[in-house]
């Protein structure tokens, strides 16, 4: 099936008002790779992507929407750029003005992946072993125990009530 036919026959199924938004978003897919998009419109029932690439009917993503938060649904209908996903939970009134209100937290690229971690992010001069590490833990919580206890003991003493 062509994607103009796939398209005509996901826009029959509609149930929810369409409200056009055109904010910023972060879709995630299964593997949690984020990926910028925009949200054209939205309804109680799902919303209209754009800028998406290689998504294709039934996959499963995770939506950011702004002022509400992550939302998984299922991709009913993709191509030239854009998709259709319907909500796996419908979306309140209220849920909807929220969105339509709240800015966008973040519009920045994301990285393709994190910086890996070098050894040269180190503390020059800390080489302690495991176990000298453990036992300066161990006596700075033993520490604030004894400082808390202590400040406790001196303030019932100070309040008159020993």
């Amino acid at each position: 099936m062509s994607g103009a036919i796939n398209a005509k026959i996901a826009r029959v199924g509609r149930m929810g008002e369409r409200h056009k938004i055109g904010r910023a978003s972060t879709m995630r897919d299964l593997d949690f790779v984020p990926t910028d998009v925009i949200i054209d419109d939205i309804s109680s029932d799902g919303c209209r992507l754009s800028a998406v690439h290689g998504l294709a009917p039934r996959d499963r993503i995770s939506i950011g929407l702004p002022g509400f938060g992550m939302m998984t649904a299922d991709v009913i209908w993709a191509g030239d750029g854009s998709a259709g996903i319907r909500f796996n939970a419908p979306l309140g009134p209220y849920d909807i003005a929220g969105i339509r209100a709240a800015d966008t937290v973040i519009a920045a690229p994301f990285p393709a992946c994190a910086a890996p971690r070098t050894e040269s992010a180190r503390v020059e001069g800390w080489s302690l072993s495991k176990r000298a590490r453990s036992l300066v833990i161990s006596a700075a919580a033993l520490a604030a125990w004894a400082l808390g206890a202590g400040g406790a003991w001196l303030g019932i003493r100070l309040a008159g009530f020993f």
